[in-house]
């Protein structure tokens, strides 16, 4: 899913090597598996991709430039000169969570380019030239001038054309400390704003601290907007959330929207300053930040929204295509449209239309992945052309990754005339203010962007009398004052008369403008207070939120304009002009704490003076006060008037527990009888997010008596959220009264149970030996016997293991890996005989070591495993490690082999090396060979191998001397250099250095001939050998062949080897998908699967909002197709994302946990578990965090179901669009 995460790594059993497997030879006939709906379209060319087009009527598409011209692009803009900008993305995926190198690729360059098309409005394909190189997927572009800003990686680089020449000479460093760890939600989409400033969005699973050029450091993690100056003297965060915003317009009145790539209710919205959406991490602006609502009661289908256009051009599309938005829907292969109207009586409700397709494809393989409205008022469309569009679909390294073809496609209606369009940026100054009235969005954009940037003060003039002209239209208007701004020449009589415009566009400005106005004239707070005395009347929730903002961007506030903003809060009970959506006045409130927070001292002064504040104004005066001194004064205020918090107030009180006057507040608000419940409500369900173990004391003192005073389910709630959250000791003969009572929630006295640290196994036994099986009930009892130490908890999970099915095992095995004690009696009990070895997979094996070191009997149950396993070469470094091969090449020849080798990767580890004149090492981790001092190096790879992770490495040379380097099955790098005829003397794993290779090689295979770029693809993940491949073998296949051994070098079954299988072993793996293909295509009934999916998937996953959010959110999933869902299923660790990888937390007191990161702060984290309940870790229990590579999603999840189980799923999840 698009938006969701993938990769996998080297830990896994071998069921998990051979899903893996299945995805690289689906496809392969000689396998005879059927692809069904399997997104392996056939790839097309052009003209047979135009030809299966479908558009609205009248409109045409045309092909710009194709993957004949440039390679793979992946967004454009348009420069004021009428030209279009590419940037490419030839080296996509490149993530840093999974290659540790990842960042020295970024500063040493790739194969990346920013391409320029002179005419790209011209008639039939256009072929750009290149403006700069060297890169690594540059995933945002802004033209500016002679210069470019690019997104690369860490960086914002401006890349600047010197010499007139058409090329860059000169890389400047904008801004820096942007998270790469995955590669399609790096910065991308920039938008050129108002006062200097330039926005970006980031996707969900980066975490940036920006730098900027004056040295501050801004954290921008995960899905984030922000915005910079041109100059990289300043970055600020400006809106919080939305999972991955690929599409960002605003439009000619200065409105700003969004989209959401997942298709959660967000497909477009409108944005402002400050606002808080649903995401991944749920991160806020501010803990008082309320959720933004969704704004579309339908789905665009899909989970990669990714780009955004609105048609504005006054001679563009013809209505009714004029002011519609058109979504770039890669998912779909569709370009889809939106309609918005606004509500007459509040422009802030709006409705939105899905409307009908502005174009379809019949060809899976058509991506639009970036949309823009070009020069000329056309619409650009760049076409990720690719089988493969999810980021996580399959492996990072799948072959069916198409890195060659792109495509630009234009659309346009059969009404708009070819045009050349204007070259704005040649035009002299005095044309400029006409072009600002320009039909063409474009046009106007850039008559404005020259005034600016040529810093034409001799048209402020102008530009205040179009401004100020009421019979202009709204958006030159507004066009001018935003020259006016760039300019330093903002009219304070202008703004006056503009504040009473009927526009609200105008208003706005007249209210956001007041604060550079103020700087303009060097005004103070007083002076831009008295400016907006009109902003509590105003009813225009855009126009209020600017003057709030305006006011907030100030140095100081100031008694004044804090006195405004007071006043400006508007009255919930005050009957409204308009009906004003609840959450807008939330969201406006918030945005007025935020200003009024900014200064204390103003709150303090006017909190003192007798009669200033009163009624609401004081109460919202309290809530905006910071810090301890802040806390104290509201617990005072409480205390004084022996009333009870408000759960704004709570939260700002909650932090500040050691303060005396605080804990005195909490505990009168606790021990009211009349208002103990409505208190231990408001307090755990903060203790949810934040450490409050600080009012344990008082919480159990009002959690006894509460049963008592009002029996029922609620309390009973309460009581076990409190002993859960708080670990409430004390409370245990409590919990276990609900326990024992009729109306019992047994998983959450379970719980509660766990967490105040119960110890009775046999109470443990009984629940699991009793509850229904596959519950999460016996499961829950499982593992909490599990986690008790000593030898009688132990014999009853063991007594209890025969009556378990594989999910509660799996929770069981978890729960004993967590301690010491229980990962050391799993091991013995394996041992032993006394379960069996099934029960150690790679995961499994990787905890215990992680958990138990050295453990003699861990090692040696390993090493009874590893003999049934795949042999490897294990090679410690020396320099006499190697397999003595003797090896002679001469000709073509190709050399492949999988290698897991200890870091740092040096040229001291190698694959295969000779007598002076070939190497086959690593150089900066990057393979290469060498071919002695008289050639050197006559190729090296462009990236890097991770260390510790199972990488494929070939090398070919064909009877032409060429040379290809490859790794994963992927083709690296050419190169047609000299070499020597022959080579003698080749030892696997030697190199030339003293050292030697540190790691382990396996599945070595030496080919007498070079191997063509597909059948390294299609068979790099399968073992080869004489059994398996009669028409074929390799001249050697290294271990297990018989040669000599050097050094310490040796041959051991592997626990964790490389996910390489047998030609059996995928058949056997074909079998398994054909047998569940067959099962999903049948009959179901989406009733009873909706029932499935509750029980089996949404303990992990939510649809519409209902589930638990541990793995990705599955509204829309059907979009990923029949197919595509199989292989998320049944190979969950064929393509785990970053952020939802196995996080591994060791703590303080020996417990080895692992679960999904849903939030981390700077003082605790939040560790999501499949079936747990939510774990707030501080911090300071925490001794190593680390993730691994595997899904949390369990493998054979559909084998646990019942056949017509799986069918009812499957028909189910289809309704999912």
């Amino acid at each position: 899913m698009e938006g969701q995460r993938g990769g996998h790594g080297e830990n896994g059993g071998d069921l998990r090597v051979l899903a893996v497997v299945l995805v690289c030879f689906a496809a392969c006939p000689a396998f005879g598996v059927q692809q069904g709906d399997a997104p392996q379209a056939r790839a097309r060319t052009p003209e047979e991709e135009l030809a299966g087009f479908h558009l609205a009527e009248g409109f045409t598409a045309e092909l710009v430039a194709s993957e004949a011209v440039m390679p793979k692009v992946v967004d454009v803009a348009f420069d004021d000169h009428g030209r279009m900008w590419a940037v490419t993305a030839s080296e996509y995926p490149l993530d840093g969570n999974e290659t540790p190198g990842a960042a020295a690729v970024y500063e040493r360059g790739g194969r990346d380019q920013v391409l320029v098309f002179d005419r790209p409005w011209a008639d039939g394909p256009q072929v750009p030239r290149v403006f700069a190189e060297d890169l690594v997927i540059p995933m945002a572009v802004l033209p500016e001038g002679d210069s470019v800003l690019v997104g690369h990686g860490p960086d914002i680089l401006r890349l600047t054309d010197d010499d007139a020449d058409g090329r860059a000479d000169r890389r400047e460093l904008v801004l820096t400390g942007f998270g790469i760890q995955d590669s399609h939600l790096l910065p991308h989409r920039f938008v050129r704003g108002t006062g200097g400033w330039v926005y970006v969005a980031q996707g969900a699973f980066n975490s940036s601290r920006v730098r900027t050029r004056s040295g501050e450091v801004v954290p921008f993690d995960q899905c984030k907007v922000g915005r910079f100056r041109r100059d990289g003297s300043r970055f600020e965060v400006v809106g919080t959330g939305l999972n991955n915003i690929w599409g960002f317009v605003v439009d000619r009145l200065g409105d700003m929207w969004i989209q959401e790539a997942n298709d959660l209710g967000y497909p477009l919205v409108p944005f402002e300053h400050g606002a808080s959406y649903p995401g991944i991490g749920d991160h806020r602006a501010r803990p008082h930040s309320p959720w933004r609502p969704t704004t579309a009661e339908f789905r665009m289908g899909g989970t990669g929204l990714s780009g955004l256009a609105l048609s504005q051009d006054r001679d563009g599309f013809p209505p009714p295509w004029d002011e519609t938005f058109f979504v770039a829907n890669p998912i779909l292969s569709a370009v889809q449209s939106v309609r918005v109207t606004r509500a007459s009586a509040d422009p802030a409700d709006l409705l939105l239309e899905r409307v009908a397709d502005l174009l379809t494809s019949d060809d899976r393989n058509f991506r639009p992945v970036a949309i823009h409205f070009g020069p000329d008022g056309c619409l650009y469309v760049v076409d990720w052309y690719n089988p493969i569009i999810s980021h996580n679909e399959v492996p990072r390294d799948h072959p069916q990754r198409d890195k060659l073809r792109t495509r630009i496609w234009r659309v346009r209606h059969e009404s708009q005339e070819r045009r050349v369009p204007p070259d704005v940026a040649a035009a002299a100054d005095g044309e400029l203010v006409e072009g600002l009235r320009s039909p063409s969005t474009w046009a106007a954009r850039a008559a404005w962007h020259q005034i600016a940037d040529r810093d034409a003060v001799e048209l402020a003039g102008d530009l205040t009398r179009l401004a100020g002209d009421a019979t202009e239209r709204t958006d030159a208007r507004v066009l001018a004052l935003w020259a006016l701004e760039d300019l330093a020449r903002l009219d304070a009589d202008l703004l006056e008369d503009l504040a009473r415009s009927p526009e609200a566009a105008l208003r706005r400005e007249a209210a956001r403008l007041v604060a550079p106005l103020i700087d303009q004239l060097g005004g103070g707070s007083s002076d831009a207070a008295r400016r907006l005395t009109w902003i509590p009347g105003e009813v225009d929730l855009r126009v209020r939120l600017a003057a709030i903002e305006a006011l907030a961007s100030l140095p100081a506030l100031g008694t004044e304009a804090a006195t405004l903003l007071l006043a400006t809060e508007r009255d919930p009970a005050a009957p409204r002009p308009g009906p004003a959506r609840e959450a807008d006045v939330a969201f406006e409130r918030s945005r007025l704490r935020v200003a009024l927070e900014g200064d204390s001292a103003a709150l303090v002064e006017l909190l003192e003076t007798d009669g200033a504040l009163s009624g609401r104004r004081r109460a919202l005066a309290l809530l905006c006060l910071e810090g301890p001194a802040g806390a104290r004064f509201v617990a005072g205020d409480l205390l004084r008037t022996r009333r009870a918090p408000s759960a704004e107030e709570f939260a700002l009180l909650a932090p500040h527990g050691g303060e005396p006057s605080v804990l005195a507040a909490m505990g009168a608000w606790l021990s009211d009888p009349a208002e103990r419940a409505t208190a231990l409500a408001v307090v755990l369900e903060a203790a949810e997010r934040r450490d409050l173990s600080y009012l344990a004391p008082l919480v159990t003192v009002a959690l006894r008596p509460l049963r008592g005073e009002a029996p029922g389910a609620a309390s009973d709630d309460l009581l076990l959220r409190g002993t859960r959250l708080l670990r409430l000791a004390a409370l245990e003969e409590e919990v276990l009264a609900v326990l024992d009572g009729p109306r019992a929630d047994v998983l959450a006295c379970l719980e509660a149970l766990a967490a105040l640290g119960a110890t009775d196994a046999g109470l443990y036994f009984d629940l699991a030996l009793a509850s229904v099986p596959g519950s999460a009930v016996r499961r829950r009892a499982a593992a909490a016997l599990a986690e008790l130490p000593g030898d009688g908890a132990f014999a009853l999970t063991l007594e209890l293991w025969g009556v378990l099915e594989r999910a509660t095992r799996r929770a069981v095995v978890a729960a004993l890996v967590t301690h010491a004690d229980g990962a050391r009696r799993l091991v013995r009990a394996v041992a032993e005989g006394e379960l069996g070895d099934s029960v150690l997979d790679g995961a499994v094996l990787a905890r215990l070591s992680a958990q138990l070191g050295d453990d003699p009997v861990l090692t040696a149950v390993a090493a009874g495993l590893a003999e049934a396993r795949t042999p490897v070469l294990l090679l410690d470094g020396g320099g006499a490690d190697f397999a003595d091969t003797d090896l002679v090449v001469a000709g073509p020849f190709t050399v492949e082999a999988w290698g897991r080798l200890a870091e740092p990767l040096t040229n001291a580890d190698g694959i295969l090396c000779g007598t002076g004149d070939f190497d086959l090492n690593f150089h900066d981790a990057r393979p290469r060979l060498w071919c002695g001092p008289g050639f050197g190096d006559v190729i090296i790879a462009e990236r890097q191998v991770r260390p510790g992770m199972w990488t494929h490495v070939a090398l070919s040379r064909d009877a032409a001397g060429e040379l290809r380097l490859y790794l994963d099955g992927e083709l690296d790098r050419t190169a047609l250099a000299a070499t020597p005829e022959r080579f003698e003397g080749l030892d696997v794993g030697r190199t030339t250095p003293g050292a030697g290779t540190e790691g382990a090689l396996a599945e070595f295979r030496l080919w007498d001939r070079a191997r063509t770029p597909a059948e390294i693809g299609a068979s790099f993940r399968l073992r080869l050998g004489s059994e398996d491949d009669p028409d074929e073998v390799p001249r050697l296949i290294l271990p297990p062949a018989d040669v000599s051994l050097s050094g310490s070098a040796r041959v051991e079954g592997a626990a964790e080897p490389p996910p390489a299988v047998t030609r059996e072993a995928a058949r056997a793996e074909a079998r398994r998908f054909a047998r569940f293909r067959a099962l999903a295509a049948a009959n179901g009934d989406a009733d009873r699967g909706e029932a499935v999916f509750a029980r089996a998937c949404g303990v992990c996953h939510t649809v519409g909002g209902v589930g638990r959010e541990i793995g990705p959110v599955l509204d829309g999933v059907a979009a990923k197709g029949r197919e595509g869902l199989l292989r998320a299923i049944l190979t969950p660790n064929a393509g785990v994302g970053g952020g939802y990888r196995t996080l591994v937390v060791g703590t303080t007191d020996g417990l080895l946990l692992t679960g999904f990161l849903a939030a981390e702060g700077p003082d605790a984290i939040l560790l999501r578990r499949p079936d747990l309940a939510d774990l707030r870790l501080p911090r300071a229990r925490i001794e190593s965090l680390r993730f691994d590579s595997l899904s949390l999603m369990p493998e054979g999840l559909l084998g646990e179901l019942e056949p017509r189980e799986v069918s009812d799923l499957f028909r189910y999840l289809d309704t999912l669009r």
